[in-house]
């Protein structure tokens, strides 16, 4: 098994796997199935190299690129995402965004907060790209569409500081890579919530 789908079913246990230094680390709130664990065992090298890239990978951009340091807690900023997403279920759907999808898109923030939204505040994800959209395109226009929006009923598989990796009905999978700045000029971006 190669490193994304490990991670990704040791997330699905209910763990995490993170590097701490150069060293490995594994985290849950309960016992992991010991058939994972020497998965994890036996691939331990690929995962500490695949993290290492990602870290790598991160550090690299340029320092304007990089996210600038959160004033605010991961769970502050889960609370925010949590508010956005309550006013986005009281929100008729916009003229310009189908309301099928529309209903898709709650149903999607919903679950991304329920169980993803922790680890992507603790990994820096910021806002806009998560449910950020273009303000007069938000259906339309792919660039600049937020990893929330892009889901469109399907299932978020793993999330890492550098990545997210979805799963298709069919069971492939997409990956999804942390953009080094925003793509859309400051006049064209809106989060799906301040959507009229």
């Amino acid at each position: 098994m190669s490193a994304v789908p490990l991670i990704e079913a040791v997330q699905r246990a209910g763990g995490a796997i993170a590097l701490q230094g150069d060293r490995l680390r594994l985290s849950a709130a309960k016992p992991l199935p010991q058939a994972l664990l020497e998965e994890v065992r036996l691939h331990k090298t690929d995962l500490i190299d695949h993290l290492q890239r990602a870290r790598q990978s991160r550090l690299e951009q340029p320092a304007a690129a990089q996210p600038a340091v959160a004033a605010t807690s991961p769970n502050e900023t889960v609370a925010a995402w949590a508010e956005g997403v309550a006013r986005l279920r009281r929100m008729p759907p916009p003229r310009n965004y189908p309301e099928r999808p529309w209903q898709q898109l709650i149903v999607d923030a919903e679950r991304f907060l329920g169980g993803w939204a922790a680890q992507a505040a603790a990994l820096g994800w910021p806002t806009w790209e998560l449910f950020g959209c273009h303000c007069r395109a938000p259906w339309g226009r792919i660039q600049g569409m937020g990893l929330v929006l892009l889901l469109r009923g399907k299932e978020l598989a793993a999330l890492t500081a550098t990545e997210a990796v979805i799963r298709t009905q069919t069971g492939a999978r997409q990956t999804y890579y942390r953009q080094p700045r925003d793509p859309l000029d400051p006049a064209e971006r809106c989060l799906a919530w301040e959507l009229s």
